[in-house]
């Protein structure tokens, strides 16, 4: 028995030993392509096992959360935010110096994770002579290419372009995990944020650690359009690390109302209707690009009155895919009622459609031109009449398929339609007229 279990721990030594070089094995080559791309090529061969090792091991972590805060984040859920927010690191670029005509970018993972702890270590006076002596090669090749990295060896001072850069990329890690937030936070169900947000030291390695947090949602009841007792609830977003969430108030511009006051700010409430009809409108698109564009739709404030109501635009990558159609209520509240899809015939450009060709409600759903999907999955031609007719009508920007996709939901089934089909449709709406 004990000669068994003796064996297992060993294997399972060697098989933690075997990961662990894995592991370095990939950050090494990661390293070394990186200062390929920079122009540094020429350092590689100075560098020594030990410091690659070190490197290795003390590499830091992109995103250590605390969400005790934070009350429906499962284990998976917080891996998919880590897993997510990488990848918005990976990329996210700004460029790697201030020379002008320098064209190098570098994406922030790879500078905290890679750049930052090998110019860190560089910048640290070494006891052993030998060390020091591969600091000072590695540091000569750098400045040799025009990046200097220390000013003040003995006093392990840096220079200032490399603190810029430095300052840089923090600015950039911000905007990343605050755009990590929008996906994750739907303005009116999902209330998530950053209380603190720093930069410290964690066991052996330096890193960011956030602490999220949440909150139920902030709702009234009020009455639908029909009169019927429903929840309006406050819709609110993240700005960053802060202690709490930003509750929006918007001014209304082209106010028809003359006791309406145009400077003041009125706070915005939104049916869960709204929210059910634009995930369902806006099909085939991944639900955290959704939650992204919904709170950028809040933040960006494209509004104005059509036919007694708000209409407040919904851009997916700067095209105008749908509205939320609001009220101004008697509370004097801008109440959110529901979310058109932009061929809807409740809006500028959907009446438009209905006028030019003679397409009603239930035509538009039977062509399934009434939902995003169709958009992504079909390839229409932009020099037929129904491009034409997209144009005139003023949503041309729904057959910029290329745009569109890049939110386009992996998992999600689409069916196409074909120029031919809806135009030949088309032809029988102009002999019946």
């Amino acid at each position: 028995m004990s000669k068994k279990r003796k064996q297992t721990k060993q294997t399972e030594y060697e098989r933690r030993k075997i990961e662990e070089a894995r592991r370095q094995n990939l950050y090494v080559k990661r390293l070394f392509t990186l200062l390929k791309y920079l122009g540094f090529g020429d350092a590689i061969p100075y560098f020594d096992k030990s410091l690659l090792k070190l490197l290795s091991c003390t590499r830091p972590l992109l995103l250590r959360m605390d969400t005790s805060g934070v009350k429906y984040l499962d284990g998976n859920y917080k891996s998919f935010i880590q897993h997510e927010f990488y990848y918005l690191m990976g990329r996210h670029k700004v460029p790697f110096s201030e020379q002008e005509g320098d064209t190098r970018m570098i994406s922030c993972a790879d500078y905290f994770e890679l750049w930052m702890p090998l110019t860190f270590q560089l910048g640290i006076a070494m006891n052993k002579p030998s060390e020091r002596a591969g600091q000072e090669r590695l540091l000569n090749v750098f400045k040799a290419h025009g990046t200097v990295i220390v000013s003040d060896r003995e006093k392990e001072r840096f220079t200032d372009e490399f603190n810029r850069l430095f300052d840089r990329m923090n600015d950039q890690y911000s905007s990343c995990l605050t755009l990590q937030l929008y996906q994750l936070c739907n303005p009116c169900i999902h209330l998530i944020w950053i209380t603190k947000l720093q930069f410290e030291q964690y066991k052996n390695r330096l890193g960011h650690i956030a602490w999220l947090a949440s909150r139920p949602p902030n709702w009234i009841w009020g009455t639908d359009r029909k009169g019927e007792r429903r929840r309006l609830y406050r819709v609110g977003f993240p700005l960053g690390a802060r202690d709490d969430i930003y509750w929006h108030s918007a001014r209304i511009p082209n106010n028809p109302y003359i006791l309406m006051d145009p400077d003041r700010r009125y706070e915005i409430y939104m049916q869960e209707h709204a929210v059910v009809r634009m995930f369902e409108r806006l099909d085939g698109v991944a639900p955290q690009v959704i939650n992204t564009y919904m709170n950028l739709s809040f933040i960006e404030w494209d509004v104005d009155w059509y036919k007694g109501s708000l209409l407040i635009a919904f851009k997916l990558f700067n095209q105008k895919v749908g509205y939320f159609f609001a009220d101004f209520t008697k509370e004097r509240r801008i109440v959110i009622r529901t979310f058109y899809f932009i061929t809807y015939d409740h809006t500028p450009e959907g009446e438009m459609l209905s006028s030019y060709a003679g397409l009603k409600a239930l035509d538009k759903k039977y062509l399934c031109i009434d939902r995003l999907s169709t958009f992504l999955a079909s390839d229409f031609d932009r020099g037929s009449k129904l491009a034409t007719l997209f144009r005139e009508a003023g949503c041309a920007h729904l057959l910029n398929r290329d745009a569109l996709r890049r939110g386009i939901d992996s998992e999600a089934k689409l069916t196409s339609v074909s120029n031919e089909f809806i135009e030949k449709y088309l032809s029988t709406l102009d002999m019946k007229a």
